[in-house]
């Protein structure tokens, strides 16, 4: 199978997840060695923050960038590739009477109409086909 350019960027998107989860442990742990005073890693040690919260607020963030790249970003996908045609209606609508098209129905002698549903012999001026019991309209 021959992939698009649509399914690598779809990987490429959950690569880019796979970061941002990293990332995000990554502040998580900080923030956990400053509030338990253990060893940060040498990215926190070598920075000046004033408050170490800070560590939690942008773990919390890319933690919920990474979960949602990581799941595809469906909205991302389909801002950058939209669909050529809508999607489909997945509802049934065969047993809705569609709209009698005259010029189909009509016989030759123009007195009687062709049921849309199971195409039975109508008089002209009857509104429910008498095989089916449908209405005509």
């Amino acid at each position: 199978m021959k992939m698009t350019p649509k399914d690598i960027f779809g990987i490429v998107v959950r690569v880019a997840g796979l970061f941002m989860l990293r990332l995000a442990l990554w502040l998580f742990y900080d923030y956990m060695a400053w509030y338990y005073h253990i060893p940060a890693s040498a990215y926190a040690a070598s920075t000046n923050v004033v408050d170490p919260k800070i560590y939690m607020i942008w773990g919390v963030a890319y933690l919920a960038i990474g979960v949602y790249l990581l799941s595809g970003a469906p909205h991302l996908l389909r801002f950058s590739y939209p669909d050529a045609e809508p999607p489909q209606s997945t509802v049934d609508r065969s047993d809705e009477p569609s709209e009698p098209d005259p010029e189909r129905d009509l016989t030759a002698d123009g007195k009687t109409t062709t049921c849309v549903h199971c195409h039975a012999a109508i008089s002209a001026d009857s509104d429910v086909c008498p095989e089916c019991g449908r209405s005509l309209y």
